[in-house]
């Protein structure tokens, strides 16, 4: 895979992560505290690629599949301490996960 391909593929997963998190910003009440915004989901996009990279490159799954499990673990935490707010929307933790 040439250098041209991995700035395309992180950049596009850059943009869709921004947007999303964009859309997840705007989306939200004014006065509500969000655990994600368009920097976090940013990040959330490049991880999942580079995850995605990494296991592409040693032909296994195992590392995309650990990346999913360790965000997963971390979205649900998210979710019981907005829960214990009385914030019971799920939209947000979700769309981080498909991210």
């Amino acid at each position: 895979m040439s250098q041209v391909d991995l700035f395309y593929r992180f950049g596009a997963a850059l943009v869709i992560g921004m947007l999303i998190g964009l859309e997840r910003e705007y989306a939200g009440q004014p006065d509500a505290q969000l655990f994600a915004g368009v920097r976090t989901f940013a990040l959330i996009a490049l991880s999942g690629c580079a995850a995605a990279l990494v296991s592409s490159s040693i032909g296994t799954p195992f590392a995309f599949v650990a990346v999913f499990l360790v965000l997963g673990a971390l979205l649900s935490v998210a979710y019981f301490v907005a829960a214990g707010r009385n914030d019971v929307g799920l939209t947000t933790e979700v769309s981080a996960l498909l991210t």
